[in-house]
């Protein structure tokens, strides 16, 4: 049940961050700008495996409250920013005009 709502919830995050970042980012960035979220998102879960599985030979258990510990901390320092917080509330970029 657990997993269900965090998948959930991660595909409607993953969702609005793609809207959010076509709405705000200047066209002539937008390449850039993907390209970075997609380097964040697909190239860096090897990394993160390999993390993991040295951390789990040396304990599950604190691997798991480590990582729990750390998305909560990622969580709260995203709610406690100003900035995060006013994401989407911001006037959008206009589109940009040929010359």
């Amino acid at each position: 049940m657990v997993t269900a709502f965090i998948g959930a919830a991660a595909g409607y995050a993953n969702l609005s961050l793609i809207t959010w970042s076509q709405h705000h980012i200047p066209p002539p960035l937008m390449g850039r700008v993907v390209s970075f979220i997609g380097l964040g998102a697909m190239a860096l879960v090897p990394v993160s495996q390999v993390v993991a599985g040295a951390a789990v030979a040396i304990s599950l258990e604190a691997m798991l409250v480590v990582a729990g510990v750390g998305m909560a901390a990622v969580a709260l320092a995203g709610a406690c920013s100003t900035s995060a917080r006013r994401m989407g509330l911001e006037p959008l970029t206009e589109p940009a005009t040929a010359a």
